[in-house]
């Protein structure tokens, strides 16, 4: 549904390149933390344009993992793939037992979780700490909630994510924020809004904006606001596109 070209990450790398804070010299003002930063503010907000609400959570989660997968090295492939699939498929045979959860499917997926590298022993916790565990699993918002004995002490910000995708993966999404803010901060948990001042200021005559409007909304009055703020309103044409009116536009746009 979304496609983002090369070139258009070219040009946001560019703008991004001269939008860098300046420092006292020329090491700080051009320094890579200060460009990574850049870049990657430019690029949440630039996309996030473009996207549904609910589709900009998904990229800030994207980029948090990213940032934690290839920069942090943070996260393990076999915790990914749980991530992702919830693991592989377990023999009932090789199911562990937890004398509270009769479910197979969330056995198995107990089951890949032990296999995690620092998670060895939850199945065990898992039964001797049953009241403590029964009592997490029963809270409305068990992402906000510590995790029951050792383990929230043991555990990184992403495994708790993964023990929330095994045992309450209704409540995945308020980690997945926890996790947006932790690793990224909090101008990557809620969308920007749009501004269409620093939408100009993005664009140039190589890359005009298009609005797509559904219903009830018209960006018109603040199109106008904009052309007044920046002293063009004799410059702002307007044009109801038709089979005829397309050659006034033509003609604008030569000029």
């Amino acid at each position: 549904m979304y496609q983002y070209s090369l070139q258009f990450f070219a040009e946001l790398f560019g703008s991004s390149m001269k939008k860098c804070a300046r420092g006292e010299g020329l090491r700080e003002r051009v320094g890579i933390p200060i460009l990574v930063k850049a870049v990657t503010e430019g690029l949440y907000s630039n996309v996030c344009r473009g996207l549904f609400e609910k589709d900009a959570r998904t990229l800030s989660l994207l980029m948090a993992t990213q940032v934690l997968r290839l920069e942090q090295h943070a996260i393990s492939d076999p915790e990914w793939r749980l991530l992702l699939a919830a693991g592989d498929a377990v023999p009932e045979g090789a199911l562990p037992r937890v004398s509270w959860i009769t479910d197979t499917n969330l056995l198995a997926r107990i089951a890949n979780l032990e296999k995690i590298q620092g998670m060895s022993g939850i199945v065990e916790s898992l039964e001797t700490d049953a009241a403590a565990w029964q009592a997490w699993f029963s809270s409305r918002s068990p992402s906000s909630e510590a995790l029951p004995a050792r383990w929230e002490a043991a555990t990184s910000v992403f495994q708790k994510l993964l023990v929330l995708r095994v045992l309450r993966e209704d409540a995945l999404g308020e980690a997945a924020k926890h996790l947006v803010l932790h690793t990224l901060g909090e101008p990557f948990v809620q969308p920007p809004p749009f501004d269409l001042v620093s939408s100009f200021l993005d664009s140039s005559p190589r890359i005009p904006i298009f609005f797509i409007l559904s219903t009830g909304a018209d960006p018109a009055a603040d199109l106008f606001a904009l052309a007044d703020k920046l002293g063009q309103r004799q410059e702002l044409k307007v044009v109801s596109l038709g089979q005829v009116r397309r050659l006034f536009a033509r003609a604008y746009f030569r000029e």
